[in-house]
């Protein structure tokens, strides 16, 4: 299996790098080893199986798909890790700004 990464310098992409000036650190998994993230493996095989499996006729229509799913799965559809709760019910802001300019 082959890892899907950025062949940028140090395998970092653009959206890494900005996190990264944010103090966000990106973590890896090791190649080929996709149970070592099981439950975003479990979210990206449902998002599939819900909005894109067949696909959409257009790309408006495809947006829409993927909107319906996460407001369901996000507002609507209970999580068994989350004690049967959504996650728009346990989610709570972040006490940390945003900055007004990323250096």
């Amino acid at each position: 299996m082959r890892s899907i990464t950025s062949r940028a310098v140090a395998g970092l992409s653009r959206l890494a790098v900005w996190w990264m000036k944010l103090r966000i650190v990106p973590e890896r998994i090791a190649a080929g080893h996709p149970e070592q993230n099981g439950r975003h493996e479990r979210m990206h095989r449902t998002l599939k199986q819900e909005a894109a499996a067949p696909p959409a006729a257009n790309r408006r229509a495809q947006q829409q798909a993927f909107d319906r799913f996460r407001r369901e799965y996000n507002e609507e559809r209970a999580h068994e890790v989350l004690g049967l709760e959504t996650p728009s019910a346990v989610d709570t802001p972040s006490a940390r700004a945003d900055p007004a300019c990323v250096p």
